[in-house]
């Protein structure tokens, strides 16, 4: 009868830890709030790059080979902001792009365009995020294409609740079921428009190593069998 007793304690100790050790993945956090999109570059990462940067919204990218006759690449945050009402790890959008693909001296343009997500939470405040979005122009009267950098997760956080999250940028789509890596614009004298798409992420604040967590249950079972003996001895 004491040991199964004691199994007993044991699974109950080891349940407790498994409990433990998950209970980061069980928080959940909603978010409220609205996006705005506005762009930037980035000067260091190009160098020898020629572009216009008309307001916060609005870039002309790649030298223009005929200024009185033709438009260059061009590149614009669509207006206005966007709401957020959304779960942890639940996509929305952030932005949108539209995309006029003129006339443009090959190799000029910017390899990257910085996306800066302006994000207004609430309670949680202003926050802003940062994205390298790369950027490639076409040859002659081929398409442009942005591109979702391999590193899509943004360096700046947040705290909610004492819960740190960052935003990750998913991709580019007219909604959140049909997204992709890439943006490839219309061909030559075309104008094209996208969503931009991104989801908040927890960033655990220690995630327990497997021999941690074997540590910690093995410490748990000691614990119950400890008692069981101090019960045993004062019967």
């Amino acid at each position: 009868m004491k040991i199964k007793h004691l199994h007993r304690n044991i699974f109950f100790a080891l349940a407790a830890a498994v409990v433990v050790v998950g209970a980061s993945t069980l928080s959940a956090a909603t978010f409220n709030g609205r996006s705005e999109l506005t762009f930037d570059i980035n000067d260091e990462a190009n160098p020898n790059a020629v572009y216009d940067q008309f307001s916060d919204r609005g870039l002309r990218l790649g030298e223009n080979p005929a200024p009185n006759y033709t438009v260059e690449d061009t590149s614009q945050s669509l207006y206005g902001y966007y709401p957020v009402d959304v779960d942890e790890s639940e996509a929305f959008q952030i932005g949108g792009v539209t995309h006029w693909n003129g006339r443009t001296v090959e190799g000029t343009s910017p390899d990257s365009i910085v996306f800066n997500v302006n994000l207004d939470l609430g309670a949680a405040g202003n926050q802003t995020f940062t994205f390298d979005v790369n950027y490639t122009q076409g040859d002659g009267t081929a398409s442009d294409v942005y591109s979702i950098p391999d590193s899509a997760l943004s360096q700046q956080t947040f705290e909610i609740n004492g819960t740190t999250y960052a935003l990750e940028l998913l991709g580019f789509g007219q909604n959140p079921g049909n997204l992709n890596a890439d943006f490839i614009t219309g061909t030559e004298y075309t104008n094209s428009k996208t969503g931009v798409y991104g989801q908040f992420v927890e960033i655990p604040s220690t995630v327990p190593t497997p021999a941690a967590a074997a540590f910690g249950l093995a410490g748990l079972s000691l614990l119950s069998l400890r008692r069981n003996r101090n019960k045993r001895a004062t019967q």
